[in-house]
């Protein structure tokens, strides 16, 4: 996702990572990201072990990842992901298979314009993409993966009360 604030004449892109307990986890990068800041960002995200030596990758078995061509040059960074996950891309020019471009993005905006009396129009944008990102429900991140098609199966393994097993990632510059 990548938006322009005239206001502040600064393009911000935001990498997101969204299941169906809702966005994950997310950075922000002044610009847009190329290959190199992707792969930081998704280490930092997906990679890193959390205070109980946890990381958030252990949570999903499948990552879904749009054609950006900087996902397809972050060979480092799939190869480490595949050790956990099986990683697959959304064929080119195929939005109906994305959960963000299917539901996630537009929740966001609706958030956003619902939320004019914080003010986060006069705010940096990170603030309001932030309280967005933190308020998107599960049921509502279930919505966008439904809106896609994806079919869930309960996971007994699994320490969360969730069904969810998997995430998707963008940062577009559709928005």
């Amino acid at each position: 996702m990548c938006l322009k604030r005239d206001v502040l004449n600064a393009r911000i892109s935001a990498l997101c990572y969204l299941s169906t307990r809702g966005f994950e986890d997310w950075r922000f990068e002044p610009g847009t990201f190329n290959s190199d800041s992707f792969a930081m960002a998704t280490r930092q995200m997906l990679l890193t072990p959390d205070a109980n030596g946890r990381c958030l990758i252990e949570d999903f078995k499948v990552l879904l990842l749009d054609n950006a061509p900087i996902h397809h040059a972050a060979v480092d960074v799939l190869d480490e992901l595949e050790q956990y996950v099986k990683v697959l891309f959304i064929p080119p020019y195929c939005y109906h298979l994305s959960p963000l471009d299917n539901g996630a993005f537009g929740w966001t905006v609706n958030f956003l314009k619902a939320s004019e009396n914080k003010h986060f129009g006069q705010r940096p944008i990170q603030e309001g993409l932030t309280a967005a990102f933190l308020a998107m429900p599960a049921t509502a991140a279930r919505y966008c993966f439904h809106n896609c098609n994806y079919l869930f199966r309960p996971d007994n393994d699994s320490d969360s009360d969730s069904s969810d097993s998997d995430s998707s990632d963008s940062d577009s510059d559709d928005a």
